[in-house]
């Protein structure tokens, strides 16, 4: 199979033959256009266009060039006609901020230091790819600024913080509404009074906290539900208000409902996503964070964050109440910060207000060896993502120290004035103003298009997810809106001067999701965020299930990108319901466009849990349905065996909390026990647990069908101290992934042939000795006497009899049981692949996969990895090709003989059919001739040769076939099917040649879903036969994870 190589071929052939084309068409047109109309003027001398379309966007382009299809077809797979709804529980899911992923992956993090509030994001077979759904009576938010008083209960269903915090009037329950009155917890009267207050103690002019516009960017940490930023905002002060997503987990929810510029993030062990010198002013009001801690690291964050003579504002109680414990962290406080040259410029009632130096020369005066140190000269400031705090001084630069203060102009001159740090990014004035006075047209013509379908004060919460310079945001400021600006990693030093420019914004990695909860933003623009994250290898469709979960009902969604990228995204318009308006229009090329680009606005209709069924997809909200997917896919079931005490247990919770929680169900057989009566009881002494007869196996059997038909089944609960089934039984519902866990569960057979993979943990006896009396004293309430009289006359005996010999039952043997990390990473990624083929599979009854064992996964390995060498690539290359060729020819047609064995015994056997030849693709095709012939003695063997042609993708070069092919059962040899395309070829020759398509078995070493795709909906009625299913297509029709050019590695062409 052609891959990589032919692809960019066929796109050459493809520009060169569209140039020529464009080159014919062009002067015929010049001919045309001069013999008809010899006097017309060009419609671009007036600035519209003909068709009375606007002279920027262009018309709406509804045909696609011959190029974009192209790029289409080569770089993106088929998109689904549905995306699942998540199920009800997850309506609020912040997948990073997840606590219950940390105990499914059994994360430790420190409690002291705040680390499991700080971010966890799950690994991508974790995420959950679904559309999250509104709470129950969702409506739309409450416009701005009305909303900054009152929100709708129903989108946020939470009063406990109306009930903690009454007496603080932080937020009241009023009917359908919560109010929010303007308090605080040290705001007795009112959020607005408060801050007239820090302005007073302050002596700014006219007690405006602005300062005459000095300040303007605030960090309030632990900031409730943001009334402190949002009596701000009247002053055209904005803040960053910052709260974790802790016991009052639903504070900065309220805040961002009330659209009030607010965000998810915690002082822990990470510095904030923020670069240095970005705040003039940070404020703690009761925010009970300890300063003190780890050598006073919070505080030198902060530190690092407010520019040269920002201040920092803290009412708490260790700032006035003189209790002894009070006063001592009042004097600790003031003398760390003393020693960071901070000084107190007000203290009055309940509030104390520090200011930081304007240079460097306080640091200069300080004596050798005083702590906190300042920074290393290596140290970069600005790095703010996943970078941890470091415990020492950032001193400012040479020029901030010369001149002593930051170098901005007031509000709201900063805005649009070049920021003296511009420097430091490599951009010089002519650039920024550049920028800004694109973005303002930019602006002016994505409104133009909106105007339409846009109501007032619709839109409040705006992000602008690749910042760049802030020019997006800057454009806006006569709306009242407000932009959370986000830098991409890559992009990260700019954000300096966004902050510079008196906006704000935050660092984020487009490739996992954003620290916010769902339903929070009116807006999302992305510019050319889809390509940047495409050539980091992070998926699209990811990325769009991400911001369809931030994004509001009724919000907007603006995508200016490549032509290709915007191809793909319209696809998937239906299934994330963002169809309730759209427009694509092709703007103008400006000085910063990539390439040709175009933009894509969407919106996103109300859906609510009434509106149960996605527009064709039949997809229920309900759980219900997520038993029907259960029930329609192929269920994997496991089995874990092994003597008693040995781990079985913890290998099963391993594997469990490495799979998605939703998609695996455990079965113990200990469940299934038979119930004592109560003669029996008497004796129970003398009764064998270990025995296979102890198990109620018929019921343990009839359980696991229903599971494996997706039915959900009650699975008994059994006792251990009364030796009873005690009720109610256990609830157990259908899933993809069942494991069966017991000591004798590989001991029957036809429990044994139930199962996908089985797995023996293998523990040294004394190791499950020690278990085992630990256990039965502690949870089984027996004495150690009793413990080991019944392990000497029948846990030991049974162990040699039942189960050790089931051990040789095993696909595979884990050695020190849940201690084996490897092993259960091998089992895991075992049952992964086997997940990804079962859709495949049960879609198109006529793919087969070879049972994958673990010497396949091997060999499997040694081919795939780049370094394996030509001879072994080789050598583990035919040992796969003869299996899948074994496999192959077991699915020819054969009729049933008896014969007669030498021992005089009848045989009923069978005789595959005779008539069978070979046909292989050349080049790669050729490597598995050498082991069709080994299992079929003088096949013949036809070849065909196709080669990437400009016009229709592949051309016939060259074909030898057997002259009654016709009559013959045809193995078709290809190692890789990749895209089809070449495979399409191949089978309509051979059926051109009178083959039929019943008769055609494709064989493949790995297959991808796109070409599985493309061949089974072209030919229904032939067999493809494989060893794995791979992931998916790269942009030049690779295979991901693939094993790079097949034919180039076998034959030593590479």
């Amino acid at each position: 199979m052609k891959q990589k190589n032919d692809q960019i071929h066929t796109r050459k052939l493809l520009t060169y033959l569209l140039i020529g084309l464009i080159g014919v068409l062009g002067l015929a047109c010049l001919y045309y256009g001069s013999s008809f109309a010899p006097g017309s003027r060009r419609s671009d001398d007036t600035g519209f266009r003909s068709d009375g379309s606007d002279p920027v966007f262009g018309g709406f382009q509804k045909n696609h060039d011959l190029v974009d299809l192209l790029d289409e077809q080569v770089y993106y797979p088929e998109v689904p006609k549905s995306i699942p709804i998540c199920d009800m529980k997850h309506s609020e899911l912040i997948p990073c901020l997840d606590r219950n992923l940390i105990y499914q992956l059994k994360l430790k993090p420190n409690l002291s230091v705040m680390e499991h509030y700080e971010r966890h994001c799950p690994p991508p077979e974790r995420r959950y790819n679904c559309l999250i759904p509104p709470p129950k009576g969702y409506k739309v938010p409450i416009r701005w600024p009305a909303s900054r008083d009152e929100v709708w209960k129903a989108n946020i269903p939470h009063t406990h913080l109306a009930e903690e915090k009454s007496d603080q009037h932080w937020m009241v329950v009023d009917g359908e509404k919560i109010k929010f009155p303007g308090g605080g917890t040290h705001f007795h009267y009112g959020a607005d009074k408060y801050i007239t207050g820090l302005a007073q103690m302050l002596k700014f002019p006219g007690d405006k906290l602005h300062n005459g516009g000095r300040i303007r960017n605030v960090l309030d940490v632990g900031c409730g539900v943001a009334s402190f930023g949002a009596y701000l905002l009247p002053l055209d002060i904005i803040a960053m208000s910052l709260a974790p997503n802790d016991v009052h987990e639903n504070q900065i929810q309220f805040a961002l409902e009330r659209g009030i510029p607010s965000t998810l993030g915690v002082l822990g062990t990470k510095r904030l996503p923020y670069p240095s010198r970005s705040f003039e002013l940070a404020h703690c009001s009761r925010c009970r964070i300890d300063w003190l801690q780890r050598d006073g690291l919070l505080l030198l964050e902060l530190d690092r964050l407010l520019r040269p003579g920002g201040y920092f504002a803290y009412s708490s109680p260790e700032a006035y109440e003189q209790d002894p414990e009070n006063r001592k962290i009042w004097n600790a406080m003031h003398n760390l910060l003393k020693r960071m040259c901070w000084k107190v410029v007000v203290k009055r009632g309940q509030t104390v207000i520090w200011a930081k130096p304007l240079s460097n020369s306080c640091y200069m005066k300080r004596d050798p060896g005083t702590q906190p140190p300042l920074c290393s000269s290596s140290d970069d400031p600005d790095a703010s993502w996943n970078v941890s705090m470091k415990a020492c001084i950032t001193p400012y630069s040479a020029k901030m120290h010369k001149e002593r203060w930051s170098g901005l102009l007031p509000w709201p001159q900063r805005l649009t004035a070049a920021p003296p740090r511009l420097e430091e990014i490599g951009v010089g004035p002519e650039e920024f103003q550049e920028d800004t006075r694109i973005w303002h047209f930019r602006v002016i013509e994505y409104w133009k298009q909106m105007k339409s379908v846009m109501q007032k004060n619709s839109i409040r919460n705006v992000m602008d997810m690749n910042s760049n310079l802030g020019g997006f945001a800057a454009a806006l400021k006569d709306k009242d809106v407000w932009v959370m600006n986000v830098a991409p990693v890559k992009t990260s030093a700019r954000l300096k001067i966004i902050y510079d420019r008196g906006l704000i914004g935050t660092v984020h990695d487009w490739c996992e999701a954003f620290s916010t909860y769902p339903r929070t933003y009116d807006l999302l623009h992305a510019w050319a965020v889809f390509s940047e994250i495409e050539e980091r290898g992070c998926s699209s469709e990811d990325l769009l299930i991400e911001m369809d979960r931030i994004l509001r009902p009724d919000g907007f969604v603006i995508i200016r990108d490549k032509h290709s990228v915007i191809n793909h995204i319209q696809k998937f318009i239906p299934a994330l319901r963002w169809d309730g308006w759209l427009s694509e229009v092709e703007p103008r090329t400006d000085a910063l466009s990539s390439g040709e680009e175009r933009v894509l606005i969407a919106r996103k209709k109300l859906w609510t849990e009434e509106l149960a069924t996605i527009e064709g997809g039949h997809q229920h909200i309900h759980q219900k349905s997520i038993f029907l997917r259960f029930a329609q896919n192929k269920v994997n079931m496991s089995g874990v065996a092994g003597g008693t005490a040995s781990g079985k247990t913890t290998v099963c919770n391993m594997i469990i909390s490495q799979l998605h929680d939703q998609r695996v169900v455990l079965v113990n057989q200990d469940s299934f026990y038979r119930s004592f009566k109560e003669e029996q009881l008497k004796n129970v002494h003398e009764y064998n647990f270990d025995h296979p007869d102890a198990f109620n196996t018929e019921l343990l059997l009839s359980c696991l069908e229903k599971l494996r038909h997706g039915e959900a089944v009650y699975i008994p609960s059994y006792d251990f101290k009364s030796h009873k089934s005690i009720g109610p039984s256990t609830l157990v519902n259908p899933a993809d992934v069942i494991i069966l866990e017991g000591i004798l569960v590989l001991h029957d057979l036809e429990v044994r042939n139930l199962m996908n993979m089985k797995i023996f943990v293998d523990t040294d006896s004394d190791v499950r000795l020690a278990r085992r009396i630990q256990r039965d004293i502690v949870e089984r309430g027996r004495d150690t006497k009793n413990v080991l009289d019944q392990y000497a006359r029948f846990v030991k005996p049974s162990f040699e009899e039942f189960i050790l010999p089931s051990k040789k039952f095993a696909d595979v043997i884990i050695p020190r049981g849940g201690d084996n990390d490897v092993a259960i990473d091998l089992i895991v990624q075992h049952i992964r692949t086997k997940l990804r083929q079962h859709d495949l599979c049960k879609i198109y009854p006529n793919v087969f996969v070879i049972h994958s064992t673990f010497q396949i996964r091997g060999m499997h390995t040694l081919v795939r990895d780049k370094k394996t060498t030509k001879h072994d690539f080789v050598f583990y290359a035919d040992r796969l090709i003869r299996l899948v060729v074994e496999h192959g020819l077991g699915h020819l047609p054969f009729t049933e003989k008896q014969i007669t064995t030498p021992t005089g015994s009848v045989y009923p056997g069978v005789v595959f059919c005779r008539r069978l030849c070979g046909v292989s693709v050349i080049r790669s095709g050729e490597s598995m001739e050498n082991a069709l012939r080994a299992c079929c003695k003088g096949i013949k063997i036809g070849k065909i040769l196709i080669h990437p042609d400009g016009k229709n993708g592949r051309q016939l070069i060259y074909e030898k076939l057997p002259a009654d092919i016709s009559s013959r059962h045809v193995l078709l040899l290809d190692p890789v099917l990749a895209s089809g395309i070449s495979a399409i070829k191949a089978i309509s020759l051979l059926i051109s040649k009178g083959v039929p398509e019943t008769n055609i078995i494709f064989l493949n070493l790995i297959a991808a879903p796109e070409g599985i795709h493309a061949v089974c909906r072209k030919f229904p009625k032939l067999k493809i036969v494989t060893s794995e299913i791979d992931s998916s297509l790269d942009r030049v029709l690779g295979v991901i994870p693939g094993m790079g050019e097949f034919a180039d590695r076998y034959f030593g062409t590479d």
